[in-house]
């Protein structure tokens, strides 16, 4: 029985897919992504070519094909065949890339995880997924022993950057493997069927626990044809890099360089830093950055540390993830001096679908549909709505929503074919989609639909403010008012006088309605660990203190 109909929704409740562009009629029936990422490089004369860069760790095509070999050879030594499920546990590092890749070229499932989960996130994934492999870093391997004998089905962990076994036979050195399997024989990528799963990203849980996604050998190839080589315009002299976790559907999509001979340029193993960033970009020639609003926030509030650094090699930044709003594409666009690509994407879809493009570019947009994508804006009843009116975005194309075991949300979410992604916005006269946010954050007050990315993007403006989160708190005549929690800049402090400035610089620049009528100053913002702002978490909370 294949994989997609034992673990996944039955054929009838999947969404209906767009495979009507050349370079899908030319794919193979059965294949393995591996041949395409890997092995065709080496094909076609790149062998010799940097594949992956680590600090001043420099990965050629025939070392990553090696090394991925070698493992995958080890993989099936250990009993993991065809369909097992194989928790990576890792954070950017090459060898996340070479487990990957070496999970996949046996025709079993890559499972990313964040390195950050903690033991409760990590036994629910394990369990729900049923991995039989779990592979991690030694310094990480403490949360995973606190749960050991919760992981029911876990047959060998295996630590990266150890060089002996820790202890027992279940815990293996992923060095010790590679070199135990080097050089005994080619590691023939198993032929799969084009739908079969290759890859179990996890939702980040802003609407509950965490969904698997299913995603496909080819569309991985879909993503790679369609958004990075006619958006982004990939080819092998690009090198993708950037803060985002491999185990973040965005982040996860800057592998793809390596289907076009370009290479993929790691963060490592460290928290997020503005100048970090930018040394990668000018040591390692970063040529399409990708990163969340937040962390370009980030490196904008580090302009003054940024003009020690050359970002010439720079020709696209794309972020995607939260809202970017225009003010700050401006100022992204003003630090790295290069263009800026907006656009939205899913985990359940597995990357980006609407963006904006190199020359065609409205500030502040998600953009028009990736070429073979078909986007809609449709009202409660699933008819299509006119231009500048609110509805549910809906999406068609070459990827979709596949739930792991989740029927019911697969019910919910797919519908006629289309794929419903829990976000609202608009299209404007020029086919431009507009976001105005997720179906559950729009607060309802004295009858009026406030969005709280429209707010926040006039809140962020305002001189005393770093970040910001609006949501609506419950009351008893207006059903909702608008709230914001605000992350103060350094050298301002919070003031019921600062609180008045702040609410009439709202009041300047749009409706009064949708002005806050309150502001609570806070030291973070709750986030996911991909970056997203938890505004379900502060809603909730809201709602709490409300009824005590």
């Amino acid at each position: 029985m294949a994989l997609m109909v034992k673990y996944g929704p039955p054929r009838g409740m999947w969404p209906e897919f767009k495979l009507d562009f050349p370079e899908a009629e030319t794919w193979p029936e059965r294949l393995n992504v591996t041949q395409f990422l890997v092995d065709k490089n080496i094909i076609e004369g790149r062998g010799d070519k940097t594949a992956i860069l680590h600090g001043s760790q420099r990965i050629t095509f025939n070392e990553l094909y090696e090394m991925v070999c070698s493992f995958s050879r080890a993989l099936k030594s250990l009993g993991v065949e065809y369909g097992d499920r194989v928790i990576l546990r890792l954070p950017n590092i090459p060898e996340f890339i070479v487990c990957h890749l070496a999970v996949q070229r046996i025709g079993a499932l890559s499972v990313p995880i964040f390195p950050w989960y903690r033991a409760r996130e990590i036994a629910y994934v394990t369990n729900d997924c049923e991995a039989k492999i779990f592979i991690t870093l030694s310094g990480l391997v403490k949360d995973v022993q606190e749960i050991q004998s919760e992981l029911r089905t876990v047959k060998h962990f295996i630590v990266v950057d150890s060089e002996k076994d820790e202890g027992t036979e279940k815990y293996l050195s992923f060095s010790g493997l590679v070199e135990g399997f080097r050089g005994k024989g080619e590691s023939e990528a198993v032929h799969l069927h084009q739908d079969e799963v290759a890859l179990l990203l996890y939702t980040s849980g802003t609407t509950g626990r965490p969904k698997g996604c299913i995603h496909t050998h080819r569309e991985y190839l879909a993503v790679a044809e369609c958004y990075f080589g006619k958006v982004v315009l990939l080819s092998d002299k690009d090198i993708c890099g950037g803060p985002p976790s491999l185990a973040f559907a965005f982040g996860h999509g800057s592998l793809l360089a390596l289907y076009f001979g370009g290479a993929v340029s790691l963060y490592g193993n460290r928290k997020f830093e503005p100048n970090l960033m930018f040394r990668l970009i000018e040591e390692h020639g970063i040529t399409v950055l990708l990163a969340v609003p937040s962390a370009y926030r980030a490196m904008v509030a580090c302009r003054n540390e940024a003009r020690h650094y050359d970002f010439s090699s720079l020709r696209v930044c794309i972020s995607a993830g939260e809202h970017l709003p225009a003010s700050l594409y401006e100022e992204v666009k003003g630090l790295f001096g290069c263009e800026v690509l907006n656009g939205l994407g899913t985990t359940e879809l597995m990357h980006i679908f609407i963006s904006n493009k190199i020359g065609a570019v409205k500030p502040g947009s998600l953009g028009v549909p990736v070429p073979s994508y078909e986007v809609k804006v449709l009202d409660d009843a699933g008819k299509e709505l006119p231009s500048n009116q609110i509805g549910h975005l809906a999406v068609k194309g070459p990827t979709g929503i596949r739930y792991w075991r989740r029927d019911d949300e697969q019910a919910k979410y797919v519908k006629h074919g289309f794929n419903y992604t829990g976000d609202l916005a608009y299209i404007d006269e020029d086919g431009f989609f507009w976001f105005v946010g997720r179906d559950d954050d729009i607060i309802k007050t004295a009858g009026y639909r406030v969005s709280p990315q429209e707010v926040e993007e006039i809140l962020i403006k305002h001189p005393a403010i770093s970040e910001v989160a609006v949501v609506g708190k419950p009351h008893p005549k207006l059903g909702q008012i608008v709230k914001a929690f605000v992350v103060l800049k350094p050298g301002f402090k919070p003031s019921a006088e600062l609180e008045g400035d702040i609410i009439s610089f709202v009041k300047a620049s749009m409706a009064p309605y949708k002005a806050p009528r309150e502001i609570e100053f806070i030291d973070e913002l709750p986030k996911t660990p991909t970056g997203k702002i938890r505004r379900k978490e502060l809603a909730v909370m809201e709602k709490q203190g409300n009824m005590q």
